[in-house]
């Protein structure tokens, strides 16, 4: 079986399509769910470079790979991609298949009406806490407080609804 596991990590491809990252989540990361699934795939932004990472490690191997997400920064970049975002999930996710939602994420949040429409059933591995987040000590913007607020509701909805966390 398939499992399928949310990133809010970007990534960066080569042109000989094999898969990088400058810091976290190399192959050793993901190799634990090999234990379980016979593959792993991560639904994650992708950005395209054409010269090897400087110290870079390798995420991509045997039975691990990567579903390229665009690779949008920032709020205004993740509304501008979320159409396509969804499209590509929509097309790749399968009943058959299993799911891990990193929460909080928009990734996350955009695999929500999916999720409901094709009754899929996932799980859930909490990465962190919007309330802290957005707290006045945390991150400084315009919308702190609807981001607060919202994203930490969409957070125990979809923990709520997950299998298992």
């Amino acid at each position: 079986m398939i499992i399928y596991v949310t990133s809010e990590y970007r990534f960066t491809r080569l042109p000989d399509a094999s898969i990088w990252t400058e810091t976290a989540f190399p192959y050793s990361y993901w190799e634990r769910y090999l234990d379980a699934f016979s593959e792993v795939r991560v639904l994650a932004r992708v950005r395209e470079k054409t010269t090897p990472l400087t110290g870079g490690k390798r995420v991509d191997g045997k039975n691990v790979s990567v579903f390229a997400l665009p690779d949008y920064q920032g709020p205004l970049g993740y509304f501008q991609q979320r159409g396509e975002i969804t499209k590509l999930l929509d097309g790749e996710l399968r009943p058959e298949n299993a799911l891990i939602l990193s929460v909080p994420s928009p990734i996350s949040l955009l695999l929500e009406k999916i999720i409901r429409r094709k009754n899929l059933v996932y799980g859930a591995e909490a990465m962190g806490d919007p309330w802290e987040v957005f707290s006045r000590s945390g991150i400084r913007h315009p919308l702190r407080i609807y981001f607060r607020l919202s994203l930490t509701a969409r957070m125990k909805k979809q923990i709520s609804g997950a299998a298992s966390v």
